[in-house]
């Protein structure tokens, strides 16, 4: 391969990839075609909008209550990840302790990106992530309503400390 050669699929910012041009791109995408998509089966742009969201790398904390067990993880798939917490499809920690409110998460680039970044805030002291999550989220709201989910009802001890 020479030096000069470059790929017809190239990465955009949010990291999906993408090919230029050729008979699957949409009026007004700019060209912008998604290599797997067959051309006559086209779903339309909410479906590729709900992927890429669906797809992200992101950072999160879980909790059970206001100031309570606190679990920090990384998924691709943050819709989905939630849904297995408030399901307990995962026997562990989450489980055993009931952390189902999501109050904070970090969209990144890259998988690389998030996992550093998890292992980061996983070494970090408890008031350090407390901090972390009043700056952008100070009354402890249950961001997992804002991907559609269903209220979770109030907890015992959800009272400030």
């Amino acid at each position: 391969m020479s030096r000069g050669w470059r790929s017809p699929i190239r990465r955009s910012s949010r990291g999906c990839c993408r090919r230029r041009g050729g008979p699957g791109s949409r009026p007004g995408d700019g060209g912008v075609r998604h290599p797997s998509r067959h051309p006559g089966l086209d779903p339309g742009p909410t479906f590729f909008f709900l992927a890429d969201v669906e797809r992200t790398p992101a950072v999160y904390i879980v909790t059970n209550t206001l100031h309570g067990t606190l679990y920090t993880g990384v998924t691709s798939n943050l819709p989905g990840r939630i849904y297995q917490h408030r399901n307990g499809s995962f026997r562990g920690f989450t489980a055993e302790h009931g952390c189902k409110r999501l109050v904070w998460f970090e969209v990144h680039h890259s998988m690389e990106e998030a996992i550093v970044r998890e292992k980061r805030i996983k070494r970090w002291l408890r008031d350090w992530k407390y901090a972390l999550i009043e700056a952008e989220n100070p009354s402890w709201r249950d961001l997992a309503e804002d991907f559609g989910f269903e209220p979770l009802l109030r907890t015992p001890g959800a009272e400030k400390r």
